[in-house]
């Protein structure tokens, strides 16, 4: 009993490794495809004089855009920060028009992508950009991010920062069908610390009732630090 136990979490733990590294790579291919889309480097680059162009450059940007969210329903929101100031959002849980982008580049999130050098990077949030968040968009609602820096191919400078998020109802999902049936909880922690855990079993939708929430109460655990 005890072998067959063994042998079945190994089971649920190996497909989902494989459904979510499939996410991976489907994002990983989705930031390529924006990276080298032409339209996108035009518009994001703030130099196109025509107001015409412009106007039909972003227009054939939001497509590609609206396409993406259609197709890959996982994702919550693409954010294209612009040092232009050109930048784009998918939808409008944020006003990124306001953004401060010298600040913006100072944070250490960002920094750390900006070092990356084009590597797409994973993390639990992006804690500068929610600060963007329209008032009634407070909560975050994304369960990670990826984000890579954006440079010209024949230039090598930087000119712009891509977000993608991913859902977090489809996290929360995949965790509590892992968890349903079962007496056991499921955590998924990001490397910036980040908790997302399965509600079945956890109560992880409720405060612990000491002021902390059940994400940091999972955080401080000996065995996740």
């Amino acid at each position: 009993l005890e072998k067959k136990a063994r042998e079945s979490t190994i089971d649920t733990m190996a497909q989902t490794k494989n459904y979510l590294e499939l996410m991976f790579s489907n994002i990983e291919s989705l930031s390529m495809q924006l990276l080298g889309n032409n339209d996108l480097h035009s518009y994001l680059s703030g130099n196109i004089v025509d107001m015409l162009e412009k106007l039909d450059t972003k227009r054939r940007v939001d497509n590609i855009i609206t396409n993406i969210m259609h197709n890959y329903r996982f994702i919550s929101d693409i954010n294209v920060i612009a040092k232009s100031g050109e930048s784009i959002t998918s939808s409008s849980n944020y006003y990124i028009n306001d953004l401060d982008y010298d600040s913006f580049v100072q944070d250490s999130f960002v920094k750390t992508v900006s070092d990356a050098g084009g590597k797409l990077l994973f993390a639990g949030r992006h804690e500068f950009l929610d600060n963007y968040r329209t008032n009634n968009q407070k909560h975050i609602d994304y369960a990670f991010t990826a984000v890579r820096l954006l440079k010209n191919i024949t230039t090598n400078s930087d000119y712009a920062y891509l977000f993608i998020d991913v859902k977090l109802s489809s996290i929360e999902n995949l965790l509590n069908q892992l968890a349903e049936g079962s007496r056991g909880e499921y955590h998924l922690i990001s490397s910036d610390g980040r908790v997302i855990s399965s509600a079945i079993n956890t109560g992880s939708e409720e405060s612990s009732g000491d002021g902390e929430s059940n994400e940091d109460n999972i955080r401080n655990e000996d065995f996740v630090r």
